[in-house]
């Protein structure tokens, strides 16, 4: 059985790590980010229904890095940055026909 996993915000120390050993378990792994290689870019709703549709499993690592001073701008940028990134999945996970089990 193939398996899929798309992993949103792969970029990090954690999602590098995911990739390996998803790779390494025989997962197929599509990403969805910012960076070159990326399967689907963030803010293209199309392209994230396409990479989630038909996926087993999805996981969100997305959102600005935590690692800095927690003054107030950096604490509301750092929790914006996840609830966006969330709400984007879940519209384009309402919109595929074939929607992760696991998300």
């Amino acid at each position: 059985m193939d398996k899929t996993v798309v992993l949103a915000g792969a970029s990090g120390f954690i999602g590098r790590y995911f990739i390996r050993r998803f790779a390494a378990d025989g997962w197929t792994v599509r990403t969805i980010g910012r960076h070159r290689g990326d399967t689907a870019p963030w803010g293209e709703e199309a392209a994230l229904v396409q990479v989630i549709t038909g996926s087993n499993l999805l996981v969100n690592l997305a959102g600005r890095t935590v690692n800095c001073r927690y003054s107030a701008r950096n604490r509301r940028q750092i929790i914006d940055s996840r609830v966006r990134t969330t709400a984007e999945l879940g519209r384009a996970v309402s919109k595929s026909s074939a929607p992760p089990a696991v998300w």
